[in-house]
């Protein structure tokens, strides 16, 4: 093997050792946006369910509210 050949074959390895830097912090990032996709979705559970007990307290405090006028 020739001296540039070695640093041909040498280069073509850093490229291709580059290529998957970049395509294993892309998998890491993905990851993160994965765990904080599920987060997101727990909180809006979450919300959804406080919404709802939200709305059944104003119901309720609309009844109760009704009732003390009519005495």
């Amino acid at each position: 093997m020739t001296r540039q050949t070695v640093q041909e074959l040498r280069n073509e390895l850093m490229d291709e050792l580059g290529a998957i830097k970049k395509a294993l912090n892309e998998l890491k990032e993905l990851r993160n946006l994965k765990e904080e996709a599920k987060e997101l979705k727990s909180l809006r559970k979450e919300m959804e369910s406080m919404l709802r007990e939200n709305r059944d307290l104003k119901s309720q405090n609309k009844k109760l509210t009704q009732r003390l006028e009519q005495l």
